[in-house]
């Protein structure tokens, strides 16, 4: 059973495209977790986004999920990794 989620677009800009983005990456970590699938469709609705996941995910199955971090430091090979505090999982 699929599931839709619908966004408005709220300022017009490239911020809403970035936010949706975001939360596309969000809602496949937790749909992974919860029934092992990764596929999300996005469409762009003109006033809105819509995403349509795969199945339908209940805010308590989410909510039992093990802390994941969605958004890891991004570092080259020289990077100075002396000041990036080290991310712990709970």
């Amino acid at each position: 059973m699929t599931q839709l989620l619908q966004v408005p677009k709220l300022y017009g800009t490239y911020a809403d495209t970035f936010l949706m983005l975001g939360l596309a990456q969000l809602m496949q970590q937790v749909q992974k977790g919860i029934c092992g699938l990764e596929a999300i469709t996005l469409y762009d609705r003109g006033t809105y986004y819509e995403l349509k996941l795969a199945a339908a995910i209940t805010a308590d199955e989410a909510a039992a999920l093990p802390y994941f971090v969605l958004f890891q430091p991004v570092k080259g090979a020289k990077t100075d990794t002396t000041g990036i505090p080290h991310i712990r999982s709970f």
